[in-house]
């Protein structure tokens, strides 16, 4: 009776464990979600992390590359805002802990799981609605402007 306790109780155990390291590390779709966003439009995702984070264009482009997509540079600037730690601290640690995702990295700058601060790490709805509303309105300008001359008489 007792081993069998033991064993339910290990296996509770490692099933948290678990469940914790999945929570940490559920940020993967988040990423290919945003990088499918991004490369529809990458020259306006990069206008709009500029925008966003208060980053100079060339900075953003840097970021990219270093951190290998744009949804990286996304969570690196993210991440850096709501840690208060620089850039630069953000992007040294993703590179010394890349293979453990962001919740890790977040976790390893102070950002608690299950904190607000984490939820907002993980909303990237917002800022793909910012994205959305910039493309959409500069296809509008675009759009108004073919359209000036229609119907007048030459």
């Amino acid at each position: 009776m007792l081993r069998c306790a033991l064993s339910a109780l290990a296996l509770l155990l490692s099933l948290c464990v678990t469940a914790g390291a999945v929570s940490l590390d559920d940020f993967a779709p988040r990423v290919q979600d945003l990088n499918v966003t991004a490369h529809a439009d990458l020259p306006g995702f990069k206008a709009t992390l500029s925008s966003s984070f208060g980053v100079p264009v060339p900075r953003i482009e840097k970021l990219v590359v270093a951190l290998g997509s744009p949804a990286d540079a996304y969570f690196c600037l993210k991440l850096g805002r709501l840690s208060g730690h620089s850039i630069e601290r953000v992007q040294h640690e993703f590179q010394a802990h890349r293979g453990q995702g962001w919740g890790v990295i977040a976790k390893n700058l102070g950002i608690k799981p299950g904190s607000k601060a984490f939820h907002e790490l993980k909303n990237t709805e917002k800022f793909k609605q910012q994205h959305k509303n910039k493309h959409n309105n500069k296809n509008q300008n675009k759009n108004n402007k073919s359209n000036k001359n229609k119907g007048k008489k030459k």
